[in-house]
């Protein structure tokens, strides 16, 4: 007699594996957002992820746009970064984007 794991075919193997990459990749960026951090000061802002430190002088600052994004599963609110050298930084995901698109707005006083 066969355990349940030694009587797995190869398919059914397959199909298990494939289940749980699927899982995985739907859970990436949830975890992405997940411990996400934006600071203000003096200097400019610093962007904190699980992926990196992401710090922008004041100097490059150009433009912030708050975007509110609406769909059928819900809605949510991300800040659209302008830089000197013509790149766009986009940052979803925080709790209070509307008062940080305010205090960036502040600290590059009025450009946008």
């Amino acid at each position: 007699m066969l355990s349940g794991v030694m009587a797995l075919s190869r398919a059914e193997f397959g199909t298990g594996l494939f289940a749980l990459l699927i899982g995985a990749g739907l859970l990436a960026v949830p975890v992405l957002r997940w411990k996400q951090t934006l600071e203000l000061d003096e200097a400019g802002l610093t962007l904190t992820k699980l992926t990196g430190v992401t710090k922008i002088p004041r100097e490059q600052l150009k433009k912030v746009t708050l975007v509110r994004h609406h769909g059928r599963m819900g809605s949510y609110e991300s800040l659209e970064l302008a830089l000197d050298d013509g790149r766009e930084i986009e940052i979803a995901g925080l709790e209070r984007a509307e008062e940080a698109a305010n205090l960036v707005h502040a600290m590059i006083g009025g450009r946008s």
